[in-house]
């Protein structure tokens, strides 16, 4: 396992971790609590997008086997 592999490992799981917490803070919202729950919303979005953006383009670096970030951007 190389540290490209292990990087997208952890890209994946941090994406997945916050839209699932995204997903449960906002459906306990929805369904239990009408308050907003900013202190869990907000950290868990900006983490699923920042989680989301490294995972695609670690993965797009993977796909095209390219040897660093510049070359998977060409």
């Amino acid at each position: 396992m190389t540290r490209a592999d292990v990087a997208l490992a952890a890209a994946r799981g941090l994406h997945l971790a916050a839209t699932l917490s995204l997903t449960g803070a906002l459906v306990f919202c929805l369904l239990v609590a009408p308050f907003p729950l900013t202190r869990v919303l907000r950290p868990s979005l900006v983490l699923a997008l920042l989680g989301g953006l490294a995972w695609l383009v670690l993965q797009s670096a993977e796909l095209s086997d390219a040897s660093n970030l510049a070359e998977t951007f060409a």
